[in-house]
C-alpha cells in the first residue's frame, strides 16, 4: 500500500513537471522573441531575489509537516488541527514579512542592475513580483495535509490545471499585448487563483481543519521540538538559498544583466531536470516518515538502498545527457548567441548532478526529522559558497561562480548530510553509502565519456544530429549501467517491479 501510494504520487508529480517543461519552452521562446534578453535576465534576477526574502518562511513548513506525521498516522483529527491552526498564522505573518522587506528592497534595485539601459519601470515589475511571492503564502498551506496523507497527488493534479491556464495564458500575453507588466500581473492572479483553489480542497477532503483550534494547546516538550526543528531548518534554508539563489544575484552584479538571460536558459532546463527528480522522490516522504515510526533501522536502510539506486541511476542518465545535448538544444531553440562554452556546460551539469544525487539523503533527513542535527552545515556550505563566488568571479567570470557552488557542496553537503542519517537515522557506519556513490559517479564518468565521445562525431547543428545525439543519449549510458549493475539486489529488485507491472 504504502509503495503504491509512493508510485502514484510520483507518476501524478512527474506528469505535472513534463507538461510544465513543454509550455515553459514555448512560452520562453515567445518571452525571448518578444521582450529580449534584457527582460529574461531580469525575470531571472527577480526570482532570486525573491528565493533570498523567502528566508523569512524559516523552515516552518518542513518543521511542521514532519510533526503531523504521527498524529495522521494515529487519525488523531484534533492534533492535526491544531497544527494546521499554526501553521496558518505563521504562514499569514510570513507572506505580510517577505511583502514588507520586498518593500524595503524596491530603492535599492539598482545596486543589483548595473547595465539596466533598456528596461524601464523596473521598480513596478519587481513590485507585481514581489506580491505575487507573498500572496503564495495566505492559503497554500493547507496543500501541506495531502503530503502528510500520502495524497500528493491531489495537489499535483491541481497545479497541472492551474499551471497549464498560467502558461497559456501567459503566451497569449507576451504574443499579443507584448507587455511585461500584464505578464506579471497575470502570474500574480493565476497564484491567486491556484490557492484558493487548493484550499477549498482541502477544506472538502479534511472537514475537520475548517474550524480554528482554539481549546487545544501543543505540550512544552513539543512546542520546544518543533522550535529546534524550525531553527535548524532556518539555518538548512540560508544554505540552499545562499548556494542556488544568488548566482543570478552576483552575475547581474559583476557581469551584467545580460549574461543572466542567457545562463537562465541553461538553468530553467536543468533546473526542470531536478524537478523532475525532486517530484519522482518527495512523494516518498510520506512513506518514510510513516516507515519511520512503523519500522525497524534495517527495513528503513533497504527501502534507501532501493532509493538510492534509482537515484543515482537517474542522475548520472540526467547529467551525461544534459552535457551532450544542452549546447546542441540551446544552438536549435534561440540561437548561436545564447550558447555558453563547453566548460561552462560542465560545471553548471555538475552542479546539478550533486544536487541529484542528494535527493535520497534528503528525503530520509527531512522524514526522519533530523534537521537539528546538521544544522550548522548549512552556514558553512553558504559561506564557503558566497565568499569563493564572489572571489572568484572577479578572475574567471562565470565559471567562477560556478566554481564556488561546486566547491561548497563538495566541502560540506556531500558528505555531511549522509554521516547524519546513517549516524542518528539508521544507527550504522556510512561507508557503504559513499562506496556506492563513488562506484556510481565512476561508472557514470566512464559512460558519459564514451558518449561524448560517439556524439561528437555528428557534431554539426541539424535537427538530424541532435535526434542521433539524442538516441545515443537515450541508449549508451543505460546499457553501460546494466552491464554493470544487472547482478545487484537493487537492480533485480527494480526488475521485478517492472515484470509485475508489465504483467498487470
Amino acid at each position: 500500500m504504502r509503495i503504491e501510494k509512493a508510485i502514484k504520487n510520483s507518476i501524478a508529480s512527474v506528469s505535472l513537471q513534463i507538461i510544465i517543461i513543454l509550455l515553459s519552452f514555448i512560452e520562453r521562446s515567445i518571452f525571448i522573441n518578444v521582450l529580449g534578453a534584457e527582460y529574461l535576465g531580469v525575470h531571472g534576477l527577480f526570482s532570486n531575489i525573491v528565493s533570498m526574502l523567502s528566508l523569512a518562511e524559516l523552515g516552518v513548513g518542513t518543521a511542521i509537516v514532519y510533526s503531523m506525521y504521527k498524529p495522521m498516522a494515529d487519525k488523531d483529527t484534533s492534533k492535526i488541527n491544531l497544527l494546521m491552526s499554526i501553521y496558518a498564522k505563521l504562514y499569514k505573518t510570513i507572506g505580510i514579512v517577505i511583502l514588507l522587506l520586498g518593500l524595503a528592497i524596491v530603492p535599492f534595485l539598482d545596486f543589483f542592475i548595473v547595465d539596466n539601459q533598456n528596461i524601464s519601470n523596473v521598480r513596478i515589475y519587481f513590485l507585481l513580483y514581489i506580491l505575487k511571492s507573498a500572496a503564495s503564502y495566505f492559503l497554500i498551506y493547507k496543500a501541506s495535509i495531502f503530503v502528510v496523507d500520502q495524497k500528493e497527488y491531489i495537489v499535483s493534479v491541481n497545479e497541472i490545471i492551474v499551471t497549464i491556464a498560467r502558461y497559456i495564458i501567459g503566451i497569449i500575453i507576451l504574443s499579443m499585448v507584448k507587455s511585461y507588466f500584464y505578464y506579471l500581473l497575470w502570474l500574480l492572479c493565476i497564484t491567486l487563483i491556484g490557492n484558493i483553489i487548493i484550499s477549498k480542497k482541502a477544506d472538502n477532503y479534511y472537514p475537520y481543519i475548517k474550524k480554528r483550534n482554539t481549546t487545544l494547546t501543543l505540550p512544552k516538550e513539543e512546542k520546544r521540538t518543533m522550535a529546534k526543528n524550525i531553527a535548524a531548518m532556518f539555518s538548512h534554508k540560508i544554505g540552499s538559498i545562499v548556494v542556488n539563489s544568488t548566482d543570478n544575484i552576483i552575475i547581474s552584479r559583476f557581469l551584467g544583466i545580460a549574461v543572466v538571460g542567457v545562463y537562465s536558459n541553461y538553468l530553467m532546463i536543468v533546473n526542470a531536470i531536478i524537478t523532475i527528480v525532486t517530484l519522482m522522490f518527495n512523494p516518498i516522504t510520506a512513506s518514510v516518515g510513516n516507515l519511520d515510526v512503523t519500522e525497524s533501522e534495517e527495513k528503513k536502510y533497504d527501502v534507501f538502498s532501493n532509493v538510492l539506486f534509482l537515484n543515482l541511476w537517474i542522475g548520472g542518465f540526467s547529467a551525461i545527457s544534459l552535457q551532450v545535448l544542452l549546447n546542441p538544444f540551446i544552438t536549435l531553440w534561440v540561437g548561436e548567441e545564447f550558447v555558453l562554452s563547453t566548460l561552462i556546460v560542465l560545471m553548471i551539469v555538475g552542479n546539478g548532478y550533486l544536487a541529484v544525487i542528494r535527493k535520497t539523503v534528503l528525503v530520509f533527513r527531512n522524514a526522519m526529522g533530523l534537521f537539528w542535527k546538521d544544522r550548522y552545515k548549512p552556514l558553512f556550505e553558504a559561506l564557503i559558497n558566497l565568499s569563493l563566488s564572489l572571489m572568484l568571479v572577479s578572475r574567471l567570470g562565470l565559471i567562477g561562480v560556478f566554481l564556488g557552488t561546486l566547491i561548497a557542496t563538495l566541502t560540506t553537503s556531500l558528505w555531511v548530510e549522509p554521516f547524519i542519517l546513517f549516524k542518528y537515522g539508521f544507527k550504522m557506519r556510512v561507508r557503504k553509502y559513499f562506496w556506492k556513490i563513488i562506484v556510481f559517479s565512476m561508472i557514470t564518468l566512464l559512460a558519459g565519456l564514451l558518449t561524448w565521445y560517439t556524439s561528437n562525431m555528428f557534431n554539426d547543428s541539424s535537427i538530424s544530429s541532435f535526434i542521433i545525439k539524442l538516441i545515443l543519449c537515450t541508449v549508451m549510458p543505460n546499457i553501460i549501467f546494466i552491464l554493470f549493475f544487472f547482478r545487484t539486489r537493487e537492480f533485480k529488485y527494480y526488475k521485478y517491479i517492472l515484470i509485475n507491472i508489465i504483467k498487470r
